[in-house]
């Protein structure tokens, strides 16, 4: 099991995440293709996704990339999340205490991990680059719904909310009781899961445009409970 920080902003000071080339490079490659590689799943089931800073810069590069069509994100966090909801339904003897320990990682996050992250941009073109390190659509797409998901904010990601917790701060050890919050946690999953589910039918040519504003919001529930709120927040401009 590796040890797990809680997730502070990596953003510059005015909440941008500042990719370099190689950054953009890895998260372009990675949304076309290696996303689904049977490997780097499994890889990212055991981290949860990844660290803040890089949950939110690839929403951002696959959002600036795709305009908004953010297939493979909804795809990922919806198996991450279904993990995480089956988790807390563990029952029995020290049933909470096992569920905390399920939620702890037990691998790094990729893009920290591989070099690939702090290389140059390889064949990746100037157009390319800028493109992708261009977060406008991603705050836009934040901003558009935020009255879904604002409400769902960790509590302890900024003193601002009042959400349950995300999975870093529930399994930070912090005094709370924990059979009511793992009861609002398997509530707050079911949530999320029910929508991310319904965002993802809608990708479907035959079931196109059925996703609501409220559906779109549950990706970001999503990368916000796996691996905390700062990225998500910095880029729009509450940064904790």
């Amino acid at each position: 099991m590796t040890a797990e920080a809680i997730p502070r902003s990596a953003n510059t000071a005015d909440g941008r995440l500042a990719l370099s080339d190689g950054e953009v490079h890895f998260l372009w490659w990675f949304i076309q293709d290696s996303i689904m590689n049977a490997e780097t799943r499994d890889r990212l089931r055991r981290a949860w996704g990844m660290c803040a800073r890089h949950a939110s810069a690839l929403l951002a590069v696959e959002t600036a990339d795709r305009h908004g069509w953010m297939h493979a994100c909804t795809i990922l966090y919806l198996d991450l999340i279904e993990r995480g909801l089956n988790a807390l339904m563990v029952r029995g003897l020290f049933g909470d205490e096992r569920v905390l320990r399920t939620l702890h990682a037990t691998g790094p996050c990729l893009m920290c991990e591989l070099a690939e992250g702090r290389a140059g941009g390889g064949a990746a073109s100037a157009d390319l680059l800028a493109r992708d390190r261009d977060e406008r659509q991603l705050e836009a797409f934040a901003r558009e719904t935020e009255p879904h998901w604002s409400a769902l904010v960790c509590r302890r990601c900024t003193p601002q909310a009042n959400g349950p917790l995300c999975r870093p701060h529930l399994i930070a050890g912090h005094p709370f009781d924990l059979a009511d919050e793992l009861r609002s946690q398997r509530a707050h999953l079911g949530y999320v899961a029910r929508h991310l589910i319904a965002y993802a039918r809608s990708f479907r040519w035959e079931e196109r445009d059925t996703d609501t504003p409220e559906d779109r919001a549950a990706l970001i529930e999503a990368v916000g409970w796996c691996s905390g709120w700062s990225g998500v927040l910095a880029i729009i401009g509450d940064e904790p």
